[in-house]
């Protein structure tokens, strides 16, 4: 299939994003979306450049701390026309929008997915690995008509407790008499083989108990004057991560031009945020927020960016009010193709 390596999360998915890691909300994806166009960007998007295929959610399954596998099953069973896949959604459900496209991907070398009734029959599962930090905080809208994955089958046929329900001892009766007598029979059976799990499982559980304590006791043995301090600036690191998440503080300085800082509800929602712009175009220069703000009475200051090797010596930048969104501000600049501006802003997160 294609090399889908191209991803963005949509500017509507960052800000669900800071909903679920304020605490508000669980993240919950409700579909995929597979289409043949293709955008210069997702940011700003809805839906995708050309929409063809709709296909829900079969499983959702942490994979490791702070990762979150979703997946769907990828089939031509329902494709009357095929297209070239250049495209694929993921979407989820904002309490306040509805149904969002939270994030693309987008491979230019694509595939062709046929149409139904030809010889070729397409069922693969495909997935997107989602960062999250919290697996217990994402759920999904799962397809009831989904299907079975091989290794989810294979994992129910190796758990021994699978098909206890089933358990039995005896055959159907062959004659009425026989009812009440293969009745009881059966219950003492299922009463026994009760019994026998339950005493398992506390014995299994009892197990578990003794050797986590001969761990504990293990590692309080070995346990060093030095490593004190260690273990106390853990356990603080973990009570500030655990009470930032809670208050819905978040912050992100992983793209240089675009950067926030959400201080949470101790602080009324206070962002403060900033970045770059592209170069001005016809006297213009706009900035897009890496998270939105309430409205727009929040403050914004540019600065003019010249380099030393420019000819010009000073850039003018003013904020043109009309043209300030919750997601965007343009700036008014004295020339008409200088060098992009800087900005800082302040302001309140959207409740």
């Amino acid at each position: 299939m294609a090399d889908w390596r191209n991803s963005v999360i949509t500017e509507r998915g960052r800000n669900l994003d800071a909903k679920v890691r304020a605490g508000r909300i669980k993240m919950e994806f409700t579909k995929f979306k597979f289409g043949s166009g293709q955008l210069d960007s997702y940011e700003s998007a809805t839906d995708l450049a050309e929409p063809r295929l709709n296909v829900g959610v079969t499983s959702i399954e942490p994979v490791e701390t702070g990762v979150t596998e979703v997946s769907t099953t990828l089939t031509n069973a329902n494709v009357t026309t095929g297209f070239n896949m250049r495209e694929v959604g993921l979407f989820a459900k904002d309490p306040d929008l509805g149904e969002i496209l939270y994030l693309v991907m987008t491979d230019p070398s694509y595939d062709f997915l046929p149409a139904k009734g030809g010889a070729t029959v397409i069922s693969v599962d495909f997935s997107i690995f989602i960062g999250v930090d919290d697996a217990g905080n994402t759920t999904a809208v799962l397809d009831p008509d989904g299907l079975l994955k091989l290794r989810d089958l294979t994992a129910h046929n190796n758990n021994t407790d699978a098909h206890s329900v089933l358990f039995t001892t005896d055959s159907t009766p062959d004659r009425d008499s026989d009812t009440a007598d293969s009745a009881i029979s059966k219950l003492g059976a299922r009463v026994k083989w009760v019994r026998s799990y339950v005493a398992r499982k506390i014995t299994d559980t009892l197990k578990t108990v003794d050797t986590k304590i001969n761990e504990a006791l293990a590692a309080y043995k070995n346990f060093k004057a030095s490593q004190i301090s260690d273990f106390a600036e853990a356990v603080l690191i973990a009570i500030r991560d655990k009470t930032f998440t809670t208050l819905g503080v978040t912050w992100s300085f992983t793209n240089p031009n675009a950067w926030y800082i959400c201080f949470g509800v101790l602080f009324g929602g206070l962002i403060i945020q900033g970045g770059t712009t592209g170069r001005p175009s016809d006297n213009a220069a706009t900035s897009n927020f890496a998270i939105a703000f309430n409205n727009t009475d929040y403050t914004i200051i540019p600065v003019g960016v010249i380099d030393a090797s420019d000819n010009k010596f000073s850039l003018t930048v003013n904020v043109l009010k009309d043209y300030k969104t919750a997601n965007s501000c343009t700036f008014r600049t004295s020339d008409s193709v200088a060098p992009a501006c800087y900005y800082i802003a302040f302001g309140k997160l959207v409740s």
